[in-house]
């Protein structure tokens, strides 16, 4: 299995769209087979990041098909928009 993980801080003037942009972010567990799991939310604690999206693929070639879905480019742009800080981390467990 493989774990792909994103952290973001939300542009000043993008707040008011993280509840909208997770709730996008839930559905794309529907609308992309290969996710095996997915969670999102803000962070709870003191941090330079606002929210958090965990995601459980199968193997890397899932995470290749993951990377190119026509449901996961859009939300990718939309991410890239309206935050200021973007980490993204991939592992196998």
């Amino acid at each position: 299995m493989l774990k792909h993980v994103v952290l973001w801080k939300m542009a000043a003037d993008s707040e008011e769209e993280l509840a909208p942009f997770l709730a996008e972010l839930s559905a794309m567990a529907n609308r992309i087979p290969d996710i095996s799991a997915l969670s999102c939310g803000p962070l709870l604690d003191r941090s330079d990041f606002d929210a958090g999206l965990c995601v459980d693929l199968p193997d890397r070639a899932a995470l290749d098909r993951y990377r190119d879905h026509a449901e996961h480019l859009p939300v990718v742009e939309r991410l890239r928009a309206i935050t200021t800080q973007i980490l993204a981390a991939d592992y196998e467990y």
